[in-house]
């Protein structure tokens, strides 16, 4: 029952700090740029927004249509609940690192058949194009995580934070590692400069292209995993790589200050994400392949100087 318990508390903290992580991306970014922007709680009017409105299908679709925002939506909030938030130790939850890897493929997969199932040529472009990227940031995000992996001998997510060995970013195997996951992260979520999620440029977008025939409470859905996958990935990427001020089993006061902690992550995320998205442009498709190539490269570089112990 504890568990029940602790799983349904994650689960909810997790669905209102994502669209918060969204809205301080996008109000940081309005900043750097000189703008007014949205403000902070402008996804979830979004959400709600989309939730009051009614579905527009097309006559060409067929039940994977419907099927694949759940698939996705279920697929992304599992793997959720396998990313340390603000303890390190398990919550009586599987937080195996090829299973969330796989998780995250899902929703890759599903959407793409969508997009394919709509019998649109936007559709099936971006599709194509994500599963391109798919191809090189998949493995790069594996073999980033399997760096960490090899210090603490666990494939658990938990361990490689709560182990007595921790990688430290500041050496060749951890820098290397860092940059490629985060290089991973901007490619899995979409953003500059991977893909532009604020454009609906029809020869230049990818992740928009596939979800385009989606309205009403199927793309709010979207909208939810996109942002759930977001935060996962961001707390992932910090609590690996600066695992401090994670203690929720201590009593009231380590609980607070791991939320005080987790909230000063989340802003340094949002400020790195639309710092990135301020200072870099959106590369090119062959361009973005090198770069997907790079993250590769850095990870299997990570890894082996891992293995040699350099």
């Amino acid at each position: 029952m504890n568990t029940l318990i602790l799983i349904i508390v994650k689960l909810s903290g997790l669905l209102l700090a994502a669209p918060l992580l969204q809205g301080m991306v996008k109000r940081v970014k309005a900043v750097l740029q000189g703008r007014q922007g949205p403000g902070l709680l402008q996804p979830f009017r979004d959400v709600k927004k989309l939730l009051a409105k009614k579905r527009v299908i097309s006559r060409e679709t067929s039940w994977v249509f419907g099927m694949a925002p759940i698939v996705a939506f279920s697929a992304v909030l599992t793997a959720s609940l396998m990313v340390p938030w603000i303890d390190p130790t398990p919550w009586g939850y599987l937080a195996d690192l090829l299973l969330f890897v796989y998780l995250l493929a899902i929703p890759r997969f599903v959407m793409a058949l969508a997009g394919l199932d709509a019998s649109g040529s936007f559709g099936g472009m971006s599709s194509s194009r994500e599963m391109a990227v798919s191809a090189l940031a998949e493995p790069a995000l594996l073999l980033s995580l399997l760096t960490l992996a090899l210090p603490a001998r666990s494939l658990n997510l938990h361990n490689l934070i709560a182990g007595s060995v921790a990688v430290p970013v500041f050496t060749p195997a951890g820098l290397l590692a860092a940059v490629a996951f985060f290089l991973v992260v901007i490619a899995e979520l979409g953003r500059i400069p991977v893909d532009n999620p604020d454009t609906h440029l029809e020869l230049t977008m990818i992740h928009e292209g596939m979800v385009l025939e989606y309205s009403g409470p199927q793309l709010a859905l979207i909208h939810l995993t996109i942002w759930v996958k977001q935060i996962s990935l961001v707390l992932l990427l910090l609590n690996v790589f600066a695992p401090f001020g994670l203690g929720f089993a201590g009593g009231a006061g380590a609980a607070c200050t791991a939320v005080l902690w987790l909230l000063l992550k989340l802003v340094a995320a949002a400020i790195a994400l639309a710092l990135t998205e301020t200072v870099l442009a959106k590369l090119r498709l062959f361009q973005m392949m090198d770069l997907m190539g790079l993250s590769f490269v850095l990870s299997v570089t990570a890894l082996l100087f891992m293995v040699t112990g350099s």
